[in-house]
């Protein structure tokens, strides 16, 4: 059938906030939440979500591989390569995550000059046409190599580069084209959705600030991580474009030099020379206000949407109604009777208001930190000298949850310092699988690694190579470590890096509303993945144990 009601559902709400349960339809052949009066009964299957979470598809922004897929791993055959992205895609999918942006680590030149354009057509044509049961890949992010020799990690320290000539230096080494960006107006025009780029880059590199200006101006999410920048370094990536904060707590200063760790916080703390020149910062993207309301406060039960007029309407329907309503002919109608009988105003289904959402509830102004300059000391490094004519806002960061990477704690203060700008990444490896034994295995270039439980470590040594957090199990560490609610944690692997991504990502992904792509899992209340969607289609084999 073309259409499908998902009825009896639970559905997360942009604000955080579940509905009561409801229903939401789908159309299959587009790929996209339609609004109930678009379905035909006669070709509509309904689906009983028995009062589960319905949530969008998890969207990973940092992920090297999983499944025996190392995405770093270059054979000099693009058809293998793409053989193997299309099995990491599957198997993806089936534990919820069902877009994730490819990356890359540490490389030659000649590897990143032959692997992102594989992976950017292979994003652009996904993009366009979403393959059933498999994740979409939505660019790429390249983790490297212009990142810091004093926090390589487990990246070959002999591959690292400097950016002296800014973003020709760039260009030089992931190739004249792997920057490329259109604008979104040209894209839209001709039908197309450009592939996001991301690049991590160290701050206090020699040139970094024009090499983050130039990637900035050409449409890259620019992340700062594997730094060992001072303060005000970091808060002059920031100023000068970048947006995200790479791996918070790993491969950076500890907290006894706060570095990047300072950043999230929303009070700054300040060297005596920047005392006077910070305050609240907010979000650095534009925030996302829901331009048309939620589906289920539109032709559903009593929801405390925050798009809904103040007096909600305060309905309480039976799985069994709520599929009688479904396959009506006109199910805003029929609701709106029902309201009726019940003595509720109708006039208040159809009437909405926009409020601000939550990262602009928190108290304190717009204005934020004021910046480092750009010109380089006598030694060549960036200099912390302030630059009293820019202004920095406030990064996300990204955060492994896996209780190895950051311990749980300091995950917490972090979650705490900066909600909204939250986003649980995996950071997998090509080891990631839950049926994978301990022990030693072979990985690059003759290198061992060795897992241990739930870490992965470079064999002999205690530095941790990557993770093999799957990002549901990321999600329910983070609300078990911050004893916050399991559908408030989805937000941080939902809508938060759809927000950091920004662009038609922002306009199709990681909300649940009218016209935006059927990405979506069901859970359980105990925050067990039980059914996943992607562009519409059910994904086969999906359950958790």
């Amino acid at each position: 059938m073309r259409y499908s009601a998902l009825i009896n559902v639970l559905i997360l709400q942009p604000s955080g906030e579940l509905s009561t349960p409801t229903f939401l339809f789908i159309d299959t052949f587009e790929g996209i939440i339609i609004h109930p009066d678009a379905a035909k009964q006669s070709d509509t299957d309904v689906v009983d979500c028995q009062g589960m979470i319905l949530s969008p598809g998890l969207i990973d922004i940092q992920i090297n591989g999983a499944f025996n897929v190392d995405l770093s791993d270059w054979r000099g055959d693009e058809e293998e390569y793409k053989g193997r992205l299309e099995e990491m895609c599957k198997a993806l999918a089936k534990i919820g995550v069902t877009s994730f942006v490819p990356t890359l680590i540490t490389q030659e030149p000649k590897v990143y000059q032959a692997v992102i354009p594989i992976i950017r057509a292979v994003a652009e044509e996904r993009i366009g046409s979403p393959k059933p049961g498999m994740a979409t890949p939505l660019g790429i992010h390249l983790e490297g190599p212009f990142i810091s020799p004093k926090k390589p990690g487990c990246h070959p320290v002999g591959n690292l580069a400097e950016s002296k000539r800014g973003i020709d230096d760039i260009d030089e080494m992931y190739g004249p084209q792997a920057l490329t960006h259109r604008s979104l107006a040209s894209l839209e025009a001709e039908g197309r959705k450009d592939p996001v780029t991301m690049v991590t880059i160290a701050p206090e590199i020699p040139g970094a600030f024009e090499a983050i200006k130039g990637m900035k101006e050409r449409g890259v999410i620019v992340s700062l991580g594997h730094t060992d920048a001072t303060h005000d370094q970091a808060l002059g990536g920031i100023a000068h474009g970048a947006t995200l904060i790479t791996h918070l707590f790993n491969a950076m200063p500890p907290f006894r030099v706060i570095g990047l760790l300072g950043l999230p916080d929303e009070s700054v703390p300040a060297t005596p020379t920047l005392q006077d020149n910070l305050a609240h910062s907010v979000l650095p993207s534009p925030s996302i206000t829901p331009v048309k309301s939620p589906l289920w406060s539109r032709a559903g039960s009593r929801i405390p949407s925050t798009v809904q007029e103040e007096d909600d309407i305060d309905i309480e329907l039976s799985g069994e109604a709520l599929r009688t309503i479904a396959l009506a002919d006109n199910p805003a109608a029929l609701f709106a009777q029902i309201a009726n009988l019940h003595g509720q105003d109708t006039e208040k289904m159809s009437t909405f208001r926009t409020v601000l959402p939550m990262s602009e509830k928190r108290s304190g102004t717009t204005d934020v930190a004021k910046i480092p300059d750009d010109r380089e000391s006598e030694e060549g490094d960036n200099n912390d000298t302030l630059w009293r004519s820019q202004i920095v806002k406030r990064p996300f960061f990204s955060i492994i949850a896996d209780g190895v990477h950051v311990h749980p704690q300091a995950l917490s203060m972090a979650y705490n310092a900066h909600p909204e700008g939250c986003i649980l990444v995996s950071d997998a490896m090509s080891l990631m699988d839950p049926s994978l034994l301990d022990g030693v295995y072979h990985w690059r270039e003759g290198s061992k690694i060795e897992k241990k439980g739930g870490a992965i470590m470079l064999a002999g040594t205690d530095t941790l190579a990557r993770s093999i957090l799957p990002l549901a199990q990321g999600v329910r560490n983070l609300a078990r470590f911050t004893s916050i609610p399991f559908h408030q944690a989805l937000l941080c692997a939902t809508l938060n890096p759809m927000k950091v991504l920004g662009g038609w990502v922002a306009q199709s992904k990681g909300m649940i509303l009218e016209g935006y792509d059927a990405d979506l899992c069901l859970w359980d209340h105990d925050g067990k993945l039980r059914r996943a969607w992607v562009a519409g289609k059910e994904v086969e084999g999906v359950a958790e144990d």
